[in-house]
This record gives C-alpha cells, sequence and structure tokens, in this order.
C-alpha cells in the first residue's frame, strides 16, 4: 500500500510538470504575418508578394517548425514516460498482489480445499440455552449430537484467516455471526461459493430448545440426529445443499403415501427449493407443475407434510438441493 501511495504521487507530479512544459509550448508559438486591421496594402504588388514570401520563410516557418518539433518532442516524452509509469504500477500491482497470497486463496475456496484455519472452541451451559441461530458465509454448518454426557454445547470454528466472528449468548439465545475481517477482496462473490471449513454445534441428546436456525450463503447445512431436541428448526442457504437426518430413520420407517415418503417424525415439514432438487428417504421429489404447460408460473421443487402445529422443520435453498433421510 505504501509503494502503491508513492508510485500514485510521484506520477502525479509527473503528469503536473508535463501538462505545464505542454501548454508553455503552445503559449509560445509566434503568431503567422498577415495584415493587420486597417492596414493599407502597399502599391507595389509585386514588391509586397516578395517581401510578404521571404518574412514567411525567415520569420515563421522555422519558428512553426521548431515550436512543432517541441511540441511533438513532449508528447513524445509524455507517452514514454507515461508507459514507463504504468508498466511501473502494473508490476508493483501484480508483485503485491501475488505475495499478499490472494490468488491462493481464491484457489482453495474455487477448488472445494480446506484451508489453513485456526480452530476455535467455546463450551457454554446447556441451561443457558433455550435458542440457537448459527449463520455463515459460506463455512459449512453442522449440528451434531456429540458423545458429551454432562449438559454442556460444544462449539467449534474451523476459522479461515480471511474471516472473522462473532459470538453472542444472552437472554438464552447463543448465536453466531461468520463476517469477512477484509483480507479477501469481494468476499460476497466469493462467498457465494462454499468453504469446507467447518463451524460445528455440538450437543447432548438431552438438549431441549424452542428454536434452532442456521443460515449460510454458500456454505453446506447439515442436521444431524436432533430433530427432537427443537420444536422449530429452521434451515436457509443460497447454493449450499441441505443434508437433515432423523433419529432412527430407516427404510421401515418411511411410509408411502400420495405425497411421497413421509419421514418418521412427529414435526410438521416445509421443504423447496427454486433451483435445486428434494430428495426424501433417496426418492426425489418432483417439482411443482412438472409435465404442465402452465405459462407464468415458476416450477420449483416442494414438499409439505402436516405434523404437530407447535412443531416445524422448515428448509429452504435458492441453488442447492434438499435431503431428508
Amino acid at each position: 500500500f505504501l509503494l502503491f501511495c508513492i508510485m500514485f504521487a510521484w506520477c502525479g507530479k509527473l503528469f503536473i510538470r508535463m501538462s505545464m512544459e505542454l501548454i508553455r509550448a503552445i503559449l509560445n508559438k509566434p503568431e503567422k504575418p498577415g495584415y493587420k486591421p486597417g492596414h493599407v496594402n502597399h502599391v507595389n504588388v509585386e514588391e509586397d508578394k516578395k517581401a510578404g514570401q521571404e518574412e514567411i520563410k525567415e520569420e515563421d516557418i522555422k519558428p512553426a517548425k521548431t515550436a512543432y518539433k517541441d511540441i511533438r518532442g513532449i508528447k513524445g516524452t509524455w507517452m514514454r514516460k507515461a508507459v514507463k509509469a504504468l508498466a511501473i504500477i502494473s508490476a508493483a500491482g501484480s508483485f503485491l498482489f501475488g505475495v499478499s497470497g490472494i490468488p491462493w486463496r481464491y484457489f482453495m475456496i474455487f477448488n472445494s480445499m480446506k484451508p489453513p484455519f485456526t480452530m476455535q472452541v467455546f463450551e457454554y451451559a446447556l441451561e443457558d440455552v433455550n435458542r440457537l441461530h448459527l449463520s455463515t458465509a459460506n463455512s459449512y454448518i453442522e449440528i451434531v449430537a456429540g458423545p458429551h454426557d454432562d449438559n454442556k454445547i460444544v462449539l467449534t470454528y474451523e476459522q479461515p484467516d480471511w474471516t472473522d466472528f462473532e459470538t453472542r449468548d444472552e437472554g438464552g439465545m447463543l448465536a453466531f455471526f461468520e463476517k469477512s475481517n477484509g483480507r479477501l477482496p469481494f468476499f460476497n462473490l466469493v462467498a457465494i461459493h462454499e468453504c469446507v471449513a467447518r463451524l460445528t454445534l455440538s450437543l447432548t441428546r438431552e438438549a431441549d430448545f424452542q428454536a434452532i436456525r442456521l443460515e449460510s450463503t454458500g456454505g453446506k447445512i447439515l442436521i444431524s440426529d436432533i430433530a427432537e431436541n427443537a420444536e422449530n428448526i429452521y434451515a436457509k442457504t443460497y447454493n449450499g445443499d441441505i443434508h437433515m437426518y432423523i433419529p432412527g430413520n430407516n427404510r421401515g420407517d418411511i411410509t408411502d403415501d400420495s405425497t411421497g415418503y413421509l419421514p418418521a417424525v412427529k414435526h410438521g415439514i416445509k421443504i423447496n427449493t427454486s433451483n435445486g432438487s428434494i430428495f426424501i428417504g433417496g426418492e426425489q421429489v418432483a417439482r411443482e407443475n412438472e409435465g404442465e404447460n402452465t405459462p407464468g408460473r415458476d416450477e420449483k421443487a416442494a414438499y409439505y407434510k402436516d405434523g404437530d402445529p407447535a412443531r416445524l422443520i422448515e428448509l429452504i435453498s435458492t441453488n442447492g438441493n434438499i435431503f431428508v433421510e
């Protein structure tokens, strides 16, 4: 950044100096000889023409050519210096861009490679939390039933060097928010693609929550074996897939009816994805309006199941697939 500022100041001075020289050369250009207003012509026309021609040759043409050469020389010098300055700035920018490690970060993200990370671990008393809200830009979110015998919640975050985070624990709400720390340009665009760094929340099977809310722009969401631990579960992604596993579910627990395969769960279920697909018990759910020629209506994959009105599982994605097993 310091090198860029120095180069910018140097180039500014160079452009100002060249502009001043160009203006000075233009202002010093001699006037072409001619008749002034009110001037009376000589009686001898031939001598007047001859004198005029000599005057033009000696006093006008040579200085004009010299002035033109000066201006052309200044323009050539200006162009050479400008090209040189641009080349130096471009080389310096490319060097700094490469040294910063930004290209490698982009490469890891867009190729779904595990980035270097710092492990962050937090523990909370289960009795102090009844609601969860986890939100990431593009990191993987997973909630799993852990092996803990004591009543606690463990939150672990694999933090890449281009993200920051904020945690809140107040009023029974445990919240986590992932955000950019400013080291990765175009972070909002990058967040559309998943990063395989993980945010994991592990809890005991005895946990009981009023609500669990999970959100990610580009990351995937995994909800494993905790459906009975929350009255309401809400998960939403933009590009990432959503996977949800129902406790004790297997092919024998899934009954077939007119709407497809229904997981053995007491919750009402509401699932939809605009551009992805929905799989319930391994079977793909047909898209709304599929096979119908209905102009003006968007086709989307949706699945609904009635259940306990006080308990709801809602899974939503724009471009990701949704799996319920």
